[in-house]
């Protein structure tokens, strides 16, 4: 769960030369690969174009995201099914670096279920559910991965979430009323996070959640 206004979401898929250069730094930074060391002049030098990679090229890890990927991304073009899982990990780092605040909930899909059922049962409406916090479309051009749910709400749902959530703690069962508690307060520092947003001229910002099923 991430704290950041939806419309600098969709800015990141063909970004402004000056997004595009803020998020090129971040991938940089976050998925920079190790050259081999050089190697000395030699026959094997010479018959370097022969071979797939170079001799001298940087060791990029399996599965690793490449500028291929983030330069996609950034151009907002389609993005091929095996370069998904890539793809996505370029967002998840962009997101960690600008968004205002983030919230991970350890959960299975079973687990969600059954704190929403509890919280249900502690009073909170129904409107105001954990699934209510990625009911909206997020209207992004990458799709998401197999098993994974991608959406958002709003920032003033987020509040009125928060506060639903907070009243009811009292009555949530034991066994779940920490998670339910710093859920609630992730939700509630959206008040504070509005006034940060607002003195460094960022939009409010809304709830962008990513959810992997699997």
């Amino acid at each position: 769960m991430y704290a950041i206004g939806i419309d600098e979401v969709r800015d990141m898929f063909g970004a402004t030369p000056a997004v595009a250069g803020t998020l090129r730094q971040i991938a940089s930074e976050a998925f920079r690969t190790a050259p081999e060391p050089p190697r000395a002049p030699g026959m094997l030098g010479k018959l370097g174009p022969l071979f797939a990679r170079a001799p001298d090229a940087p060791m990029v890890p399996h599965g690793s995201p490449l500028p291929s990927d983030v330069e996609n991304l950034l151009a907002g073009r389609f993005v091929a099914p095996e370069r998904l899982e890539p793809a996505w990990q370029v967002v998840d780092a962009w997101l960690a670096s600008r968004s205002l605040a983030r919230h991970v909930l350890h959960r299975t899909p079973r687990e969600v279920d059954q704190l929403e059922f509890e919280l249900t049962r502690a009073g909170v409406p129904s409107q105001f559910g954990i699934g209510k916090l990625q009911a909206l479309d997020a209207q992004l051009p990458l799709r998401p991965l197999p098993g994974m749910t991608v959406g958002y709400c709003k920032h003033a749902h987020v509040l009125a979430s928060g506060r639903a959530l907070q009243a009811v703690l009292p009555e949530v069962l034991p066994h779940s009323r920490e998670r339910a508690t710093a859920l609630a307060d992730f939700l509630l520092s959206f008040e504070t996070l509005a006034g940060a947003a607002r003195t460094n001229g960022r939009p409010l910002p809304d709830l962008f959640v990513t959810f992997d099923q699997g």
